[in-house]
């Protein structure tokens, strides 16, 4: 696919919609957010962000699409987000964030990859089909992983416990921990812990933040070293360093 779309870049019979080279990069764009795909994840991502005023721009392989979208005054371009010319062109050295909506699970994965390796700072969020996908994903730079398996799931089960009367903030919570705990009871098809019940407290009045300066006993330590959890029954679920955030760290 991206020989064939280099190709009609090339091509005469569509006009100047594609290039032979990206142009220079759009200074334009600063503390933007770039989508990749604009099916409906994507447009309803898009539609959302300009309805709060969220500069953002869309990378797009149809070419019907870039053009009429385009008339309508998106800002969508063509160009394949496995590129790194592309990312560039797109400004993704000064994005807050990335945004991978593309149903295809190879390219997802090299997009991720290419645009990590260009920005180590950069938020990387995927939606992907598959919980399988995940850890994959997560190994090659995606911060935020969304597999529509298991929002399914997520939203079956709330329908269903909804008709049983259960008080929707009690099913708020019930899903905010199965998120917290990374999908790992539904991946597995077991619990690593058992989920709280519906009447626990809060899950968020249970988290908290601890700064570890330089000259901390503890600095320079490995988690496994200072054996956290059995000394103290605290979960690390990340690590804040710079402008850097390490989830589950492990």
């Amino acid at each position: 696919v991206p020989q064939l779309c280099d190709w009609l870049g090339q091509s005469s019979w569509f006009g100047g919609m594609f290039h032979d080279s990206p142009p220079e990069e759009d200074i334009a764009l600063s503390d933007h957010v770039i989508i990749a795909g604009f099916g409906i994840n994507g447009r309803s991502l898009a539609t959302a962000l300009a309805e709060f005023g969220v500069p953002h721009v869309i990378l797009e392989l149809n070419p019907e699409t870039v053009r009429s979208e385009g008339a309508l005054g998106i800002d969508i371009r063509y160009g394949d987000c496995t590129r790194r010319p592309i990312l560039e062109h797109a400004g993704i050295f000064r994005a807050r964030a990335f945004v991978v909506a593309i149903s295809d699970p190879a390219s997802a994965r090299r997009s991720v990859r290419v645009a990590r390796d260009l920005v180590p700072e950069l938020e990387i969020f995927v939606r992907t089909e598959y919980l399988a996908e995940v850890d994959e994903l997560r190994l090659l730079g995606a911060d935020v992983v969304v597999p529509a398996e298991f929002e399914t799931a997520l939203s079956l089960f709330e329908r269903v416990l909804g008709i049983y009367d259960v008080p929707e903030e009690k099913i708020d919570d019930l899903v905010d921990q199965l998120r917290l705990e990374n999908y790992g009871f539904l991946r597995s098809g077991v619990r690593r812990q058992p989920v709280q019940s519906i009447d626990s407290p809060d899950i968020h009045d249970q988290l908290g933040r601890c700064r570890i300066s330089q000259r901390s006993v503890v600095a320079g330590q490995t988690i496994g070293e200072l054996d956290v959890r059995a000394k103290t029954g605290v979960t690390i679920i990340a690590i804040q360093r710079s402008n850097q955030q390490i989830r589950n760290p492990g």
